[in-house]
């Protein structure tokens, strides 16, 4: 026990311009909150700090902690790995608010003189509209998810170092893609009613409850990489691959059924007045599209701009689909149930044709 600690102890994944940038990224969005916070305090709360530090924590944890060399010989870590990228570390980065937070904490010189021309390019907007689109965000998740997961192009990750980090950027970029019309961070406007990111969130969990029960009842070692790697838990290569299965199914219905059960709660809720950073007034907006000092809005124009209260369908539409969440369970096993048969009928199949091939065993094959 004592060796592995010392092992873990010397894994540190550690390339200092990444960890630089990290610490540039959390100076100027420290930057940013403390100009917006003191004038506003109740739109950038302290939540938001909190939020954009543990999501860059957990980009370090995920990236340069000895989990990244735990991921070489375990397929268990390779998707704590994977989990975080995806499913934690995007959630919180966008729950702070980051575009709007890191211009204003950027030096005004270059905000000027740098930036406001290239993002006022047009090609650039376009290119952005199609980008954040909630289908094209749905699909560049999905499609990466199960791409990367496949042997040849998971074999590939492992054996490069370059195709590893190409890997782990793809996942974070298009995760952030995919949580963006979920959180919807001030102050974007929503392409989609709030009513549809209840069938977003149910078919990304159905596509992760897929492949995880592929992972769980396969009876062969799906990467080749983990069938020869030492074993430091204790478990088989197998095992460890079920393992994998487990924590992609476990904790990734959880990351897509907690929000889904946060918007079906609010869509049923008899007031969703509630004014906060996904409202901004027209007055910011234009401040924001000039990159001039924000001009905060008054409390006439925020209940101007409050959402109006749902309408009784849009509730009763939730109510449906919050009890579907409960049941989602049902789903899952009903997904599980059907590849562990599948994989049961496949060895029994198997073990038929390779009795059949010796016809001095009869007495084995009948029984």
């Amino acid at each position: 026990m004592n060796s592995v600690v010392e092992a873990l102890g010397d894994s540190w994944h550690l390339h200092p311009p990444i960890e630089a940038l990290i610490l540039l990224s959390v100076a100027v969005y420290a930057t940013g909150w403390w100009k917006i916070h003191q004038r506003r305090p109740d739109y950038f709360t302290f939540r938001h700090l909190l939020c954009f530090v543990a999501g860059e924590i957990a980009l370090f944890v995920a990236i340069a902690s000895p989990l990244h060399e735990l991921a070489e010989i375990s397929l268990m870590a390779h998707m704590i790995q994977h989990v975080l990228l995806m499913m934690v570390i995007p959630p919180l980065i966008l729950l702070a608010a980051p575009h709007i937070t890191l211009l204003f904490g950027l030096p005004n010189a270059m905000l000027h003189g740098l930036l406001r021309p290239f993002l006022g390019w047009s090609p650039l907007k376009r290119l952005v509209l199609f980008l954040f689109h909630p289908v094209n965000c749905w699909i560049a998740f999905v499609a990466t998810t199960l791409a990367w997961h496949t042997p040849v192009m998971f074999e590939l990750a492992l054996r490069s170092e370059l195709w590893h980090a190409v890997e782990h950027i793809c996942f974070l970029a298009t995760a952030l893609l995919f949580w963006w019309p979920v959180i919807q961070p001030w102050p974007s406007r929503a392409r989609w009613p709030r009513w549809t990111m209840i069938p977003y969130l149910l078919l990304a969990d159905l596509q992760n409850t897929a492949l995880s029960a592929f992972l769980i009842f396969c009876d062969r070692v799906v990467y080749p990489t983990y069938a020869t790697a030492p074993r430091i838990f204790g478990m088989s290569a197998l095992e460890d691959q079920a393992a994998a299965g487990a924590i992609m199914w476990v904790p990734g219905s959880f990351a897509f059924l907690i929000p889904l059960a946060f918007i079906s709660i609010r869509l049923m809720s008899p007031s969703r007045g509630a004014v906060g950073p996904s409202a901004p007034s027209s007055s910011s907006q234009r401040s924001l599209e000039t990159f001039a000092e924000p001009e905060m809005p008054t409390g006439r124009q925020l209940s101007k701009d409050g959402r109006t209260v749902g309408t009784f369908s849009e509730s009763r539409f939730a109510t449906i689909v919050l009890r579907a969440v409960f049941s989602q369970s049902r789903v899952n096993n009903l997904v599980a149930f059907c590849a562990e048969q599948y994989f049961r009928y496949h060895r029994a199949f198997g073990t038929r044709v390779a009795l059949s091939l010796h016809p001095g065993e009869s007495d084995e094959r009948d029984k």
